[in-house]
């Protein structure tokens, strides 16, 4: 509870879309701009909490980062978004 408030101090922006699981998974990420990310892809892709650790431990955002075609980083988000476990 204490990370969700240092995290999140200003409640209104927490999204009702998301277990309190997935914020647990999305506290261990250090870097804002990760987090923000995998909140947003979390929320528009309706990851399970599963999936979202899953994404995490595959580096999907520094993955889309380092790659400098918009189109690849499309293709990247297509394929994950495509794939249910």
């Amino acid at each position: 509870m204490r990370l969700l408030y240092l995290n999140y101090p200003i409640c209104q922006s927490l999204s009702g879309k998301l277990s309190y699981s997935h914020y647990c998974e999305l506290f261990l990420i250090t870097d804002i701009s990760a987090r923000s990310f995998y909140e947003q892809e979390s929320i528009n892709s309706n990851w399970s909490v599963g999936e979202l650790k899953r994404q995490i431990e595959t580096s999907l955002f520094e993955r889309l980062i380092l790659s400098n075609e918009d189109l690849n980083k499309q293709k990247v988000l297509i394929y994950f978004v495509s794939m249910k476990f």
